[in-house]
């Protein structure tokens, strides 16, 4: 059974450099989460917008998920990290690597890895994946360079104690449990006032020379603000390429016109490799203008213009980040759900009318027999969307949205006519619409399925009817409904037989007689 989910999302584009500590003014709690009706009429609905087409055959980017980074943030409590990551489906976390560790790693004291360990193990706990980054390499791996282009840089000469400390990581997080999922260079080696830098050339080299030889994927050095100089290198060089797997950017002062990235479409996507977004933030307050809609918008543009496969909020537990230590969630951590908790890991974006209306953005995903399709409305006034489905049939979507007032709150319900549906989206709202395929036959009993057509199966008001090639043979017969579950069995029957059906979707009927097996597929729209 396949099913369907459209997102929906509203305010002005706008990309804000960092702020440190500013205070978010209205948190939210995960309790306060509404559960009531979503308004679909408004007096000053916007009702010119396109058609959105959306065609579940033609297939994109396969989307590895959705998360944030417990960098500086300490042991995070429990109940932030089972509402992220349980509540929200939040799928991927970034960790620090704390460098306060010094040579002890080489001693096996790993005291200063504790904390965040704690939180990966939080986070695996919810099927989540971790991968970690450095901000520094221990003193005795590293140059005192002093200047306000770099306050460090990882000494050259001792690149192969660096990549024993990198991969000491990775065994301290397996010896405890935890698979590391990928290791990364370096963060922001072009900003590096603060920490280490990297020159584009020394982070192929150091891929180029040690990637092979490090024991998890390996994530190329993240630049601040998508340079793609510090990626042209290696996907130039096929060596250095074969020895990275993700390629990490940050956003930080990164107009959406250079999202888009055709060397890494000609190079790096054949060779199976992958782009993250691994950092960023747009604001520090929960305000709908200048930060919801923003974080909407641009977690959008990252999947549709940038062809990225992963999205990675900043910190959690900061006031510029999702969450604070006594367990509030802020509004934008659930407009993030509204991506993480429908679009789950392997997952393939598929092509949709992406800008149908000003101010209306739209994306869409198939995967584990589901649809996703996440639109974003960037304006001040509600649009009622058409939304037409291609290449598959669908009956009817919820629908879920964050908006001024609202948390994933769950709203009305649309019913499929003709193959398409249309729906309200709120002024600045992001909404997600979540349908059942019923052309698809189950992944649970594909493997079970040949179709024939010896006898008949028909669904007819509220029941499947089975009738045999001859009413005076014996036969006995399985129907499995759309979750691949046995519906019914009976034996030895003769004749018609009616058995009552519910569930939308496409039920298999397994019919034997005669020693001869058929079966049939039959949808209940």
């Amino acid at each position: 059974m396949e099913r369907i989910c459209v997102s929906v999302l509203a305010n002005p584009e706008s990309n804000m450099p960092r702020a440190m500590h500013l205070i978010p003014t209205r948190p939210f709690s995960v309790a306060a989460i509404l559960l009531t009706s979503l308004p679909f009429f408004c007096s000053n609905m916007v009702s010119n917008a396109a058609d959105v087409t959306v065609n579940l055959t033609a297939t994109k980017q396969v989307i590895d998920g959705f998360g944030a980074s417990s960098a500086w943030c300490g042991k995070i409590p429990d109940n932030v990290m089972n509402s992220l990551y349980g509540d929200l489906g939040y799928s991927i976390l970034r960790v620090r690597i704390e460098e306060g560790i010094e040579d002890n790693w080489k001693s096996g004291n790993f005291s200063k890895w504790a904390d965040e360990l704690a939180n990966a193990k939080k986070a695996t706990a919810k099927g989540a994946i971790v991968f970690a980054t450095p901000w520094n390499a221990p003193t005795s791996l590293r140059l005192n360079t002093g200047t306000s282009k770099a306050k460090y840089s990882t000494d050259p000469t001792k690149w192969a104690t660096y990549r024993d400390y990198l991969n000491a990581y990775v065994k301290y997080y397996k010896d405890n449990s935890v698979n590391l999922y990928a290791i990364s260079v370096q963060n922001e080696p072009d900003y590096a006032g603060d920490w280490t830098y990297w020159s584009e050339t020394q982070d192929h080299d150091f891929i180029l020379n040690y990637g092979a030889t490090i024991n998890t994927k390996v994530i190329s050095a993240e630049s601040f603000s998508y340079n793609k100089n510090y990626y042209d290198q290696i996907l130039n060089d096929p060596k250095a390429l074969a020895n990275v797997a993700i390629f990490g950017t940050h956003l930080y002062g990164t107009s959406v016109n250079n999202f888009a990235y055709p060397l890494f479409q000609q190079k790096g996507v054949p060779a199976g490799k992958k782009i993250w977004m691994t950092e960023h933030y747009l604001n520090s307050d929960d305000d709908i203008t200048k930060t919801i809609m923003p974080v909407a918008k641009e977690i959008h543009d990252c999947m549709v213009t940038g062809n990225m496969n992963a999205y990675i909020y900043w910190w959690i537990t900061w006031p510029n980040g999702l969450a604070n230590s006594s367990g509030t969630i802020f509004k934008r951590a659930y407009v993030i759900g509204q991506f993480s908790k429908y679009i789950r890991p392997g997952y393939t974006r598929v092509d949709a009318s992406a800008t149908p209306a000003t101010n209306v953005y739209v994306s869409a995903y198939t995967g584990d027999d589901n649809v996703v399709i996440v639109a974003v409305n960037t304006g001040t006034s509600a649009v009622s969307q058409k939304f037409a489905i291609q290449n598959g049939t669908v009956a009817q979507f919820t629908s879920t949205s964050t908006s001024t007032s609202t948390n994933m709150a769950a709203g009305s319900s649309s019913t499929v006519s003709g193959g398409s549906f249309t729906a309200s989206l709120p002024a600045q709202s992001i909404t997600t619409f979540v349908g059942t395929r019923t052309d698809k036959i189950p992944t649970a009993i594909e493997s079970r399925t040949r179709l024939d057509n010896s006898f008949r199966a028909e669904i007819s008001n509220g029941h499947l009817i089975i009738t045999p090639a001859s009413n005076s043979d014996t036969y006995c017969f399985f129907v499995y409904n759309p979750n691949g579950k046995n519906a019914a069995i009976r034996m030895g029957n003769r004749g018609i037989s009616e058995i009552p059906v519910s569930t939308r979707g496409m039920y298999l009927v397994e019919i034997t007689s005669n020693g001869i097996v058929q079966r049939k597929m039959v949808p209940l729209l």
